[in-house]
């Protein structure tokens, strides 16, 4: 177990170094595991180079379920720091995937703009928030599907999970392996993933 947490220490540190780099005033902040998820979010980086800043630019999900998956949805929730005002619910797009159990994928762009999240919470009186994403649908290969009611329940809902945690480490092994094998440019577009939570909360600063 002290393993698995150093493995889950490690790899949010760079992610700290991915945003810093890119200089836009964001960092990490990981919350806890996304209740009864067949598809966590693992992982979270910014693209190297883009016109328009997608704060979900680069996710990372893994398939934790016993099934194979071939669509998935993700969704985010924008509160501000305290997380106590909602300012905004958002779902992207369908995203076609091969993922068997154990599979990871790295989520296209979710369309999350740093300017359009900057201009509805400054609408709202903040000039501060946090991004929370997660899985809203998930479908099988058999023609079943997880679905979240995000718009309705209007956030996400969290439970530590050792079977979770369990299915999850030799995941987090490869992606450790993975962040060795970057040394020593280890800052190159560099991933991460939440350690005491697959999903992922982004926070900014209103500039």
């Amino acid at each position: 177990m002290r393993k698995l947490s150093w493995i889950f220490r490690l790899v949010p540190a760079f992610l700290a170094a991915s945003f810093l780099n890119a200089q836009v005033g964001i960092g990490p902040e990981l919350l806890v595991w996304q209740a009864d998820c067949p598809l966590q979010v693992i992982a979270a980086a910014l693209p190297a180079q883009s016109i328009h800043l997608d704060l979900l630019g680069r996710l990372t999900v893994a398939n934790v379920s016993d099934k194979p998956v071939i669509r998935y949805t993700l969704g985010w929730v924008l509160v501000d720091n305290s997380g106590r005002n909602q300012l905004g619910i958002f779902l992207g797009k369908p995203v076609d995937a091969s993922l068997a159990p154990g599979d990871t994928h790295i989520a296209p762009p979710q369309g999350a703009d740093v300017d359009q999240m900057y201009r509805i919470a400054r609408s709202k009186g903040f000039q501060s928030g946090r991004l929370i994403v997660g899985a809203v649908q998930v479908v099988f290969t058999d023609g079943s599907e997880w679905n979240y009611p995000l718009l309705r329940v209007g956030g996400f809902r969290e439970q530590k999970d050792p079977a979770l945690e369990e299915r999850l480490r030799p995941i987090f092994e490869r992606q450790r392996q993975w962040l060795d094998s970057l040394q020593p440019q280890q800052n190159a577009g560099a991933c991460g993933g939440a350690g005491a939570d697959r999903r992922v909360s982004l926070s900014f600063d209103c500039l």
